[in-house]
């Protein structure tokens, strides 16, 4: 009996090691394939709209974008009103006051924030697609467009 539960043991963890290595290799063949879609969290406009952000502002400077975790803000270094909101989240903030207040300020519904005013608001494709109504107060001065985004600096 016992010699038959080790046999059995045995091939219970080869089978196991076997589906292991096979799952991995189809997951390696899958992404070898030239078909295979790319991930792009930023793209060439990003990117060079983020050098640009970095030469037009202080590393100080706060900036409201819509609350996504791919913004061409990340890669500034420079603080966001809000950012991602699961990682506010995750680190103990709340942040759905916020993300409420960015949407009435992009959609018009208010002029001012709560908390404090960013001194820059970036609109992009996200931004556009988020908020439908969104408009571009009269006060806002244009620092610079790069493809699709626009960069604004905002009222004291």
């Amino acid at each position: 009996y016992q010699h038959y539960r080790r046999r059995i043991i045995r091939l219970l963890i080869i089978a196991l090691l076997a589906f292991h290595i096979a799952s991995g290799s189809l997951d390696l063949w899958k992404i070898s394939l030239p078909t295979a879609a790319a991930w792009v969290d930023w793209d060439e406009y990003a990117v060079t709209t983020a050098a640009r952000i970095k030469q037009n502002t202080r590393p100080d400077d706060s900036i409201i974008t819509a609350p996504i975790f791919n913004s061409p803000v990340a890669l500034t270094g420079r603080p966001q009103y809000l950012g991602y909101p699961a990682h506010v989240w995750s680190h103990g903030g709340s942040p759905w006051a916020r993300e409420a207040a960015i949407a009435d300020f992009f959609t018009g519904r208010i002029t001012k924030l709560p908390e404090y005013q960013p001194a820059y608001a970036l609109i992009g494709p996200v931004e556009k697609s988020l908020y439908p109504g969104l408009g571009v107060g009269p006060d806002w001065k244009l620092v610079f467009t790069n493809g699709p985004y626009y960069f604004y600096r905002l009222p004291n």
